[in-house]
């Protein structure tokens, strides 16, 4: 069922993503290649609804990181998506100060996207 939940997160599949999210599964599943959370995927791919439902979700781990030790944020910013960011920013759960396997935190990743 985790697999499914990934895999709705990475297609934009809302509908599919509520009725998963309804059941007991382990929301911050991550995949084998990459170490991907549902999470990490909707905001990769700039699905602002999923991600809303996703951080509404208590079982949810805002900063869990993937194999290069990428969070969310980190993710949603260097791909752009702004409005996500933002989103996740307001969430105080978010750690802005976690940093990747290479050292750099979120804020490194905004000062590059904006040169």
């Amino acid at each position: 069922m985790e697999k499914r939940l990934w895999t709705a997160c990475e297609d934009g599949n809302i509908e599919e993503v509520i009725n998963l999210l309804q059941s007991k599964l382990n929301i911050n599943w991550r995949d084998s290649q990459y170490s991907k959370t549902p999470l990490f995927i909707a905001c990769e791919n700039g699905y602002i609804q999923i991600v809303q439902l996703l951080l509404n979700d208590k079982r949810i781990d805002i900063n869990k990181a993937d194999k290069y030790g990428e969070t969310s944020l980190y993710i949603a910013c260097s791909e752009g998506h702004i409005d996500i960011v933002k989103i996740l920013l307001n969430d105080e759960r978010v750690d802005i100060n976690k940093a990747n396997s290479y050292g750099w935190t979120f804020l490194d990743c905004l000062c590059i996207r904006t040169h």
